[in-house]
């Protein structure tokens, strides 16, 4: 892992502070700046799902809506 010694900064309201530490708190990450992180940036690459997970999930899915799109021509 590659030590973050880069900063970005930016103002939030307190509105806004505070909505971002409820979304943090709910998204279950460590810090905001970790929430933060992830959002911008997406999972980290230890997060992301392997291709065959994925197809499985796609495949899965195209059944579904094989399966509605003749369930609604039936009708």
């Amino acid at each position: 892992m590659k030590p973050r010694n880069r900063v970005v900064l930016f103002r939030l309201t307190q509105d806004e502070y505070n909505y971002l530490q409820a979304a943090c708190s709910a998204g279950s990450a460590r810090s905001i700046s970790d929430f933060a992180r992830s959002r911008i940036l997406g999972p980290a690459p230890s997060e992301d799902l392997p291709l065959t997970q994925v197809e499985e999930k796609l495949s899965a899915l195209k059944q579904a809506v094989d399966q509605l799109t003749q369930s609604l021509g039936k009708s």
